[in-house]
């Protein structure tokens, strides 16, 4: 299958797998499709995942399938969620480079030429992350500190600006739940995978009522429990305490959370752990 897929690519160079998660989303999905199929480098697919959408999802993209041969529609049987669906994208992906956008959002023309050209120019890079903000880069370099912005206390993975190795993929998994693409750097991290951080602004990021953004108390808990599971896999570890500072910042997050809400109990018990683990008054102090 993948044989048949690839000869309908057209130009020169690797081909690009783009993966787009989707469900109920046929008033937006074509934007993002289409920020894909006019890109200034041409050598792309897009496997487009409907997570058992209920809308007229599945009719948009048999459409936009039969407009463009580049375009590749698969059906989820039964709710797998946004990483669920992504890693049926990678099981049918055959480019040589993977990425990634929601159903939501759009790339800029040259989202792929530009990552292209930075594996191109660093060939021991595994990961290239756009979008970056500036100061968090060290020019020159491939990603140096790119743990200690990821996990403490900024972001820098994010779906639509991720392209990465086939290789990766077949190392790394986009494992379910909230928070997956945390999870996913942590993995890269653990694996030894080299990630180049770029500043290049590449993807016009849409807001959406849908977007998982908004369920702040599932990805806490989520942020929380995978924190742990880090902490123990990098004890001992040289930089090791990247992940004990993070285990303490996801403790108080959580704490500052159920402070809110009015859960005593369980934010006093939140700060008291924060404590326990990196041993600083601050983490006993809400909201600081």
């Amino acid at each position: 299958m993948r044989a048949a897929m690839n000869k309908f690519a057209t130009g020169n160079g690797p081909l690009v797998s783009v993966v787009v998660p989707t469900y109920n989303r046929a008033g937006t999905v074509m934007k993002a499709i289409d920020s894909i199929l006019h890109q200034s480098y041409s050598r792309v697919e897009v496997i487009v995942v409907d997570d058992g959408s209920t809308d007229n999802t599945a009719q948009v993209l048999k459409r936009a399938q039969n407009k463009d041969a580049r375009v590749f529609y698969y059906h989820n049987t039964g709710q797998k969620g946004p990483a669920g669906a992504r890693n049926t994208g990678i099981s049918v992906a055959g480019g040589e480079y993977v990425a990634f956008l929601d159903d939501d959002d759009e790339y800029c023309p040259d989202k792929l030429r530009t990552q292209l050209a930075i594996f191109h120019g660093n060939p021991g890079v595994d990961v290239v992350v756009s979008g970056v903000p500036a100061s968090w880069c060290a020019e020159g370099n491939q990603g140096i500190g790119w743990v200690g912005l990821e996990f403490h206390p900024n972001r820098v993975f994010a779906s639509c600006f991720i392209m990465c190795k086939r290789a990766v993929l077949e190392n790394v998994t986009v494992r379910c739940g909230y928070m997956e693409w945390r999870d996913f750097a942590f993995q890269v991290y653990e694996k030894g995978f080299v990630v180049f951080l770029s500043s290049e602004e590449l993807v016009r990021v849409n807001a959406s009522a849908g977007s998982l953004s908004k369920h702040k108390g599932k990805m806490l808990s989520t942020a929380l429990r995978n924190a742990k599971s880090y902490y123990e896999c990098s004890r001992g570890r040289e930089g090791d305490e990247v992940f004990v500072s993070y285990l303490a910042h996801c403790y108080k997050g959580w704490g500052n959370y159920s402070l809110k809400r009015g859960v005593l109990w369980r934010a006093i018990r939140s700060y008291v752990n924060a404590f326990r683990v990196e041993r600083k008054i601050r983490n006993l102090i809400p909201f600081l």
